[in-house]
């Protein structure tokens, strides 16, 4: 799984790209590969989310040892 950072910034680059290709699509409304490209990027900012909020999940329910003050 990827880390939690990396995947922020993965959702942000394609959030970016998201936004571009909507805006491409706007121009170009019957370009089968603008719609594509939306629909592509919709699906994998859905999959990036899923994996942060597992990874968040499992983050606090097994905190890593930088929180455990033991010694």
């Amino acid at each position: 799984m990827k880390s939690i950072d990396t995947l922020r910034k993965e959702i942000a680059k394609t959030e970016e790209v998201l936004r571009e290709s909507i805006e491409n699509l706007k121009i170009n409304p019957d370009d089968y590969s603008a719609k594509l490209l939306v629909l592509s990027s919709e699906n994998y900012l859905g999959d990036l989310l899923r994996e942060l909020d597992l990874a968040l999940l499992k983050e606090s329910h097994h905190p890593s040892d930088k929180n455990d003050f033991s010694e």
